[in-house]
């Protein structure tokens, strides 16, 4: 067989030998069997197990207001007598009319509303109430969860109502769940999650996936009344805690800006 040496072969271009290599490459990727990437979902963290932590009435907003507020309407004011005292017609079927002082409870048919203020000459725009009162009285009702103050006009409608969270101060109910006894780690559930456990835990429960304030409330637990005792004039707050706690707290006036102290 004829030998042709190194040197009588033809040369071959670096053009050439580029398209030679594209064509060597592209015939191996199409006779090479295909390669398939699958990528792995990862499954979802388990949420830990939910504690059956019992429902738990709103303190602010007890389920009973309104059924108690429909069931006890305020009187109507019929004519001031003096600085001190004013008739009042009272909610009843025979429009009772009675004489009340201030700090009077008009007792009469179960009212239990109490007058707490006569205005018979209004009472002019402060800083603190920037609206000026017509002619009014104030009546109040006490109820076990909560009050109402209502102001009464001598047209016999209302002016204004004050609502209060704050019921019969000698009988207070503030909600208290033993959270430990429900579950010994309830506590350090909420502080690993990594997630919105209550929200996650609400959710879970609620109607149509959309938690309510009451179906989260009975999760977290309740803040306990704090009092803070002070003038509006003083820098120095204290401030007393429901573990008995008295703590204090200054306020430091800001430097002026100017020489003049402006």
């Amino acid at each position: 067989m004829p030998t042709r040496s190194l040197a009588s072969m033809p040369t071959v271009s670096s053009s050439s030998s580029g398209l030679l290599l594209l064509f060597a490459a592209t015939v191996a990727s199409s006779t090479s069997p295909a390669t398939t990437t699958s990528s792995v979902t990862e499954a979802p963290t388990p949420l830990p197990t939910q504690p059956k932590i019992p429902a738990r009435d709103d303190q602010h907003y007890p389920q009973e207001e309104r059924q108690e507020a429909a069931a006890n309407p305020p009187p109507k004011l019929t004519k001031f007598v003096n600085a001190s005292s004013a008739v009042l017609m009272l909610p009843d079927d025979a429009n009772t009319e009675v004489t009340a002082s201030v700090n009077e409870i008009l007792r009469a048919q179960g009212t239990n509303w109490t007058l707490v203020g006569v205005l018979p000459k209004g009472a002019p725009a402060t800083s603190q109430q920037p609206v000026a009162l017509p002619p009014c009285v104030v009546v109040e009702r006490v109820f076990e969860r909560w009050s109402l103050l209502v102001y009464l006009g001598e047209d016999g409608k209302e002016i204004l109502r004050l609502r209060s969270s704050v019921g019969d101060i000698r009988t207070p109910h503030q909600p208290y769940t033993n959270y430990t006894a429900i579950d010994p780690h309830y506590f350090d559930t909420l502080g690993g999650a990594s997630t919105d456990i209550i929200a996650d835990w609400a959710r879970q429960e609620a109607v149509d996936q959309e938690p309510s304030y009451r179906d989260m409330w009975k999760y977290m637990t309740p803040r306990r009344d704090y009092t803070i005792i002070s003038t509006p004039e003083s820098d120095m707050k204290w401030q007393m805690c429901h573990d008995g706690a008295i703590r204090r707290g200054t306020y430091d006036a800001p430097e002026p800006d100017n020489d003049d102290g402006s």
